[in-house]
Parts: C-alpha cells; sequence; structure tokens
C-alpha cells in the first residue's frame, strides 16, 4: 500500500502479523458478503474504522512523508 501511503497496523502499532492478516481476510470476506456490512460500519464507527479492524484491532494509518 506503499502508492496509497497507507500502513496496516495493530493495536501496537506494529505491522500485522500473518496470522492477523489472514484473520482480517477472513473477516472482510464474510463482511463483503453479508450485504457489505463490514464496510457500511465505517459509516457510523467513530473512530471510522471498518468491523473487521475493529474485531481484530488493526487500523489503517496514513503515513507521514520525511521531511528533505
Amino acid at each position: 500500500m506503499q502508492a496509497w501511503k497507507i500502513r496496516l497496523i495493530n493495536a501496537t502499532g506494529d505491522f500485522l502479523s500473518l496470522r492477523q492478516a489472514m484473520q482480517r481476510y477472513v473477516f472482510a470476506t464474510a463482511g463483503l458478503l453479508c450485504v457489505g456490512i463490514g464496510f457500511w460500519w465505517a459509516l457510523f464507527d467513530r473512530d471510522c474504522r471498518f468491523l473487521h479492524d475493529r474485531v481484530i484491532g488493526s487500523r489503517l494509518v496514513v503515513q507521514r512523508e520525511a521531511a528533505d
């Protein structure tokens, strides 16, 4: 996701483990198959997080650009 300058991190601020990434994928797919409820969730969530991110404790953050 470097092109969009987005990082996917867990609750401690580290990159997701393989297990967490797989869980996120499974929950995101399930949320999409259930009329997209996992994605609609972000419209009403106080932190604008998707349901699958809320469940496994991950978050999408925008990377800051390094000063030259």
